[in-house]
């Protein structure tokens, strides 16, 4: 699954959506667009997909012809993948002495998390995950951990 780097660049015309049964919506904006089509699923008596927002994207990033350069994948990772990622996170805490950054710098992570397009604030019972890495939030919190998609790096005093 794809998202978009940047929801801001509108092409010419709008973006563009078809669901399932042939139907096109078009919105000016992509936060229009999704409430366009949730609104036509709860006007037919239907719940619209969970992850509508990601759907869009996805069927929007694979008809971009330079996908690679304005889309992520946003595939989340598997449950192994995360086991591992948390325990190498783990180890890198404890061979740092378990150093965490200052309040400030942790802000400043967080504050770049909730711009970005891969972090789901609502998944993990409402804490919020990266759909990059699968963290949680620990990262954001350990000196010795850096952002997947080197938004931000490892800290040192």
């Amino acid at each position: 699954m794809q998202i978009l780097k940047s929801k801001m660049k509108v092409p010419p015309g709008g973006w563009t959506y078809t669901i399932e049964s042939g139907t096109s919506f078009r919105g000016t904006t992509l936060e229009r667009l999704v409430d366009e089509v949730r609104e036509y699923y709860f006007t037919n008596d239907q719940l619209p997909p969970k992850d509508l927002d990601m759907l869009i994207q996805d069927q929007i990033c694979s008809k971009i012809p330079d996908a690679e350069a304005k889309c992520y994948d946003a595939t989340p990772p598997t449950f192994g993948e995360l086991i591992k990622r948390a325990g190498t996170a783990l180890v890198n805490f404890s061979r740092s002495g378990f150093e965490v950054v200052p309040d400030e710098v942790l802000v400043e992570r967080r504050a770049i998390c909730l711009e970005c397009p891969l972090w789901k604030g609502e998944s993990f019972f409402g804490v919020g995950r990266c759909g990059a890495c699968g963290c949680s939030g620990f990262k954001l919190y350990a000196a010795s951990e850096r952002c997947p998609k080197d938004k931000w790096t490892t800290y040192s005093t």
